[in-house]
């Protein structure tokens, strides 16, 4: 069985069409998602403070010259320093995370609720 050539044509253009919206779709798709906000307003103004901010550009030295064992250049009384703020800057990178994905889970859930 063959097609003739206006079923083809048509064809060929349904999946141009069907191409092109997809594409459109995910570019439309991906600029929602970036205005939503996965983090509850409270947590969100803490998290973009400027001690925080601060506290995260140390904490994320110092997580890297952990990782890269580059600490052991200083001194002894710098390593525990260096090992605390390491250690708090990963807790703040995991809670952050959690409270990213279950808060967007929840806010995703709660609006796919409402469609």
């Amino acid at each position: 069985m063959t097609l003739s050539r206006n079923e083809s044509y048509q064809k060929n253009n349904y999946k141009k069409f069907t191409n092109f919206t997809s594409i459109y779709n995910m570019r439309l798709g991906l600029k929602k998602v970036n205005c939503i906000s996965l983090l509850p307003t409270k947590v969100e103004a803490l998290y973009y403070s400027l001690m925080i901010w601060i506290f995260r550009v140390i904490g994320g030295i110092c997580l890297a010259k952990i990782i890269t064992r580059k600490y052991a250049i200083f001194y002894k009384e710098l390593h525990i320093i260096i090992l605390i703020a390491a250690t708090i800057q990963s807790i703040l990178i995991i809670s952050i995370s959690l409270i990213k994905g279950f808060y967007g889970l929840y806010f995703m859930i709660k609006n796919l609720m409402f469609l």
